[in-house]
C-alpha cells in the first residue's frame, strides 16, 4: 500500500463539477448576481480535460461557495432594505426626521452594485450593503420605538389628566402642574426630544393618576368607616367623636385635599375601633357588676350602695363616658366587698359581745339580762340575714353592757 494519499480521480472531479453546476443553476434563479461563479466552473472543466483533477475539484468547490455566499448576502440585503424602507415610512408618519435613513437606502443600493474581493474573485458587494442597511435599520428602529413610546406616554397622560379634571374637588394648582408638564412634553416631542417628552408625560400622568387614586382611596376609607359608624351606633355606642371626624374629612375632600382627608378618615377609623373595644369592655364590666349584685341579693346583703353604683354606670355609658362607667362598675364590686366585710364584722361582734356577757354573768350587774336579750335577738336577726337590725341590736347591747359594767347589781334572773 502506498504511504501517500492518492488525489481525486476523474470521476470524482466530474461529480464535483456537476454538483457545483447544479447549485449554481438553482441559485441563478434568484435575483442575486452570481455570474462570478461561471468562469470558475469553466476553468474547472478545463482543468478536468487537462487531467488536473485536484485543481478541478478545488475550483468547483470555490464556485459553489461563492454562489451560495452571494445568494445569502443578496437575500439579507433585500430583507433588510424592505424593513428599513418600512421604518422610513413609519418615521415620516410620526414626523421623525428621516434624511439620514433615506440616504442610507441610496447607499445600500449603490453598495450592492459595487464589487469586493471574495477568495480572489470580484463579486457584488452585498455584504457591505447588508452592513450599511443593518446599521441604518438599527437607528430607524430605535427612533421609531422611542417616538412611539413618547406618543404612548403622551396619550396615557392625556387620559389620566382628563380623568383627574373630572374628579370632584381636584385641586386646581395640582391640575395646572400636570397640564404644564403635558404641554412641555408635547413641545419636546415636536422637537424630536422623545425621551424627555416621555419622561415629562410620565410625570404628568403620575400626578393626574395620583389625584384620582387619592380620592378613590379616600372614598373607600370613608365608606368603610361609615359602615363601622353605623354598626357602633346601632349597638348603642356613643359615636359623636367619630361623626365629627367624618364631617371634617368630607369637608377636606370637597376642597380637594384628599391626602389630609385620608389622614382624618384613618383617625376616625382608629377612634371607632377604640370606642368599640371600650364599649365591649364596659358591657362586660356591667355584666360582672350585675352578677355581683345578684350574688349580694342571694346572700341577703344590702344592695343599696351597689345598685346606686350600677345606676351611675348606666348613666355614664349612655353619655359615652366609658371610663366613668367602668369606674362605677368597680364601685359595685367595692360595695359588695364592703357588705361582706360588714357581715363578717357583725359575726365577730356577736361573738365578742357574748364573751363580754359571759364575763359579767356573776356580777349581777344592772342591765345584763337586757343586754343578753338584745344579743339573742341580734343572733336571730343575723341568721335571717337582717344585718342592719343585727347591727342596731348589737349597738344597744354594747351600750347596756357598758352601763352594767359601771352600775350596781340588781335583783333579777341571771342570763342563761
Amino acid at each position: 500500500m502506498s504511504l501517500f494519499r492518492r488525489g481525486p480521480g476523474k470521476a470524482e472531479a466530474l461529480r464535483a463539477i456537476e454538483a457545483a453546476r447544479g447549485v449554481v443553476e438553482i441559485l441563478k434563479l434568484s435575483p442575486a448576481r452570481i455570474g462570478a461563479a461561471e468562469p470558475l466552473l469553466a476553468e474547472a472543466e478545463e482543468q478536468l480535460r487537462r487531467g488536473a483533477n485536484a485543481r478541478a475539484v478545488e475550483l468547483a468547490g470555490k464556485a459553489e461557495r461563492i454562489a451560495t455566499v452571494l445568494e445569502t448576502d443578496h437575500r439579507a440585503v433585500a430583507e433588510t432594505l424592505d424593513r428599513l424602507a418600512k421604518h422610513v415610512d413609519r418615521m415620516k408618519e410620526l414626523g421623525i426626521p428621516s434624511e439620514q435613513e433615506e440616504k442610507a437606502l441610496a447607499e445600500v443600493r449603490a453598495r450592492a452594485k459595487a464589487t469586493r474581493d471574495l477568495e480572489g474573485v470580484s463579486v457584488p458587494d452585498y455584504a457591505g450593503a447588508v452592513a450599511i442597511a443593518t446599521e441604518a435599520l438599527g437607528r430607524a428602529e430605535a427612533n421609531v420605538a422611542v417616538s412611539e413610546s413618547s406618543a404612548d406616554a403622551l396619550f396615557a397622560a392625556e387620559l389620566a389628566l382628563e380623568g383627574a379634571s373630572e374628579t370632584e374637588g381636584a385641586p386646581a394648582e395640582v391640575l395646572e402642574e400636570a397640564r404644564a408638564l403635558l404641554a412641555k412634553a408635547r413641545h419636546e416631542a415636536q422637537q424630536g426630544q422623545y425621551e424627555l417628552a416621555a419622561t415629562d408625560a410620565a410625570v404628568s400622568e403620575k400626578i393626574a393618576l395620583g389625584l384620582v387614586d387619592q380620592r378613590r382611596r379616600a372614598l373607600e376609607i370613608l365608606e368603610s368607616v361609615e359602615r363601622l359608624f353605623v354598626g357602633l351606633r346601632t349597638a348603642g355606642v356613643v359615636v359623636a367623636s367619630v361623626r365629627r371626624s367624618l364631617d371634617i374629612g368630607k369637608t377636606l375632600l370637597e376642597k380637594g385635599k384628599a391626602s389630609a382627608a385620608i389622614e382624618v378618615f384613618n383617625e376616625a377609623a382608629r377612634e371607632a375601633v377604640s370606642l368599640g373595644t371600650r364599649y365591649r369592655d364596659v358591657l362586660n364590666a356591667m355584666s360582672a357588676a350585675t352578677a355581683a349584685i345578684d350574688a349580694l341579693k342571694a346572700e341577703g346583703l344590702s344592695l343599696e350602695e351597689a345598685e346606686l353604683a350600677l345606676g351611675r354606670a348606666k348613666v355614664a355609658i349612655k353619655k359615652g363616658n366609658y371610663a366613668l362607667a367602668s369606674a362605677c362598675c368597680d364601685d359595685v364590686h367595692l360595695a359588695a366587698a364592703n357588705q361582706r366585710r360588714f357581715r363578717d364584722g357583725l359575726r365577730t361582734l356577736i361573738d365578742e359581745t357574748r364573751a363580754r356577757l359571759t364575763s359579767l354573768r356573776d356580777s349581777r350587774a344592772a342591765y345584763v339580762n337586757d343586754a343578753y336579750e338584745m344579743v339573742q335577738k341580734a343572733e336571730r336577726e343575723f341568721a335571717n340575714g337582717e344585718y342592719e337590725a343585727t347591727n342596731e341590736d348589737l349597738r344597744i347591747a354594747t351600750l347596756l353592757l357598758g352601763s352594767a359594767a359601771n352600775g350596781k347589781a340588781r335583783a333579777g334572773p341571771e342570763p342563761p
